[in-house]
């Protein structure tokens, strides 16, 4: 059966369950006319309620205090208090995907599920238009033999936003193995090896072998007679649900050390990241030659596959790293953990504070000189002061 499909230039929009996620003051481009019933949305389960949190950012949280630290702690107090939605469990019939979005059918015709296209997903996702259209497979996931859940977003090809963004909503596969008999696969958009591998591994770990794994391809379009979605547990950079992060960093530990006694709770951790990636520290090599001899260990988690590096972090009672990836593995430190980011002078990145904030950790951030005005501060190399490292150690 063929099905086709109209492009609009201006995209309308339908949500999932506008009042229930976003209460009485839905997005304004989700119009009353548009009922997720009509363009066959249904809500068949919640993975996670609603909730609100508010963090207050520490006294000492900036190492060394300038006019840059100074804005920055008024624009942290100025977004102190987030509001998380619930994550829905939503079945959608005669949907399209294409890289993160998808589109829903109507009689009136097609919207973009809201929860795959938001502000904050604009600048990296892509709308489908008739080119991208215009090679969709309609065949293979025709049919309802199978429960297809997509596990995906704007930020799945990073490490650190598939541990926040996608892992806590692998638990959708586990309602939907507990309300139909149906087999259920996972479908996942293929990046490249070391990313891929990770999800397959943190796939097993959490779900096992009963369900399958189906790879997409990032340039192709895909039809669904039938597609389960989980509405976002976050919006980057600073709402993350804190009771989506707990259950996900839980399983993770308690698969990783099925012994609490083997947590080996202690550690003291400096992340090392490779020189070839941005933000490169100068001087990292006296950065290590100074942290070795205060009993830090150096790590460098991308050798590492998943389960080491949750058994590594679970078990740290402080940690250094540069702001990066690799660092939002402190997703399975303990409560109390204490932080140290370092980051070039300039960078407004409230994310890894965020996440601190939601796991009960300390958090420090110690600024470094940038090396490369030319660049914008997130991609500068940059230097970090080896006196102030050593004071701060002191604190930690």
């Amino acid at each position: 059966m063929t099905h086709e499909i109209a492009v609009s230039t201006m995209p309308d929009y339908v949500s999932s369950a506008p009042f229930r996620l976003y209460g009485d003051t839905p997005p304004p481009v989700l119009t009353p006319r548009r009922q997720a019933l009509d363009y066959g949305v249904e809500i068949v389960g919640e993975l996670f309620s609603g909730c609100q949190y508010t963090w207050q950012f520490p006294a000492d949280g900036f190492v060394t205090l300038d006019l840059f630290t100074e804005h920055l702690g008024h624009f942290y107090a100025s977004i102190a208090t987030k509001r998380c939605p619930p994550s829905l469990l939503a079945k959608i019939k005669n949907a399209t995907l294409y890289q993160s979005v998808i589109q829903c059918t109507s009689n009136n015709g097609e919207a973009l599920l809201y929860e795959t296209y938001r502000p904050s997903d604009h600048a990296a996702a892509t709308i489908p238009n008739a080119q991208h259209l215009a090679g969709i497979d309609q065949e293979r996931f025709a049919g309802n033999d199978w429960q297809n859940l997509y596990i995906g977003s704007v930020g799945s090809p990073n490490y650190g936003h598939w541990l926040i963004d996608d892992m806590p909503r692998l638990k959708a596969a586990l309602h939907l193995k507990a309300i139909d008999s149906r087999p259920v696969r996972i479908l996942l958009h293929a990046f490249y090896l070391p990313i891929d591998q990770v999800r397959i591994d943190t796939i097993r770990a959490m779900l096992g072998t009963d369900v399958r794994i189906e790879w997409l391809e990032l340039g192709r379009a895909y039809h669904f007679d039938e597609l389960h979605y989980a509405t976002p547990v976050s919006d980057h950079p600073v709402q993350k649900s804190p009771l989506a992060l707990a259950y996900a960093a839980r399983r993770m530990v308690e698969l990783a050390l099925p012994d609490p006694r083997q947590d080996g709770r202690g550690d003291r951790l400096f992340v090392s990241r490779a020189s070839s990636r941005s933000r490169t520290l100068v001087n990292q090599q006296d950065v290590r030659d100074l942290v070795r001899a205060r009993g830090f260990r150096i790590v460098d988690p991308e050798t590492m596959g998943i389960i080491e590096q949750v058994r590594l972090f679970a078990g740290a009672h402080t940690v250094i790293g540069q702001m990066g990836a690799a660092m939002t593995n402190t997703l399975f430190c303990p409560a109390t953990t204490s932080i140290l980011y370092l980051a070039p002078n300039g960078w407004i990145e409230p994310f890894y504070w965020d996440l601190a904030a939601v796991r009960g950790h300390r958090y420090r951030v110690l600024y470094g000189d940038v090396t490369d005005t030319e660049f914008a501060p997130h991609e500068s190399a940059f230097t970090v002061s080896l006196p102030l490292l050593s004071s701060v150690i002191d604190t930690l």
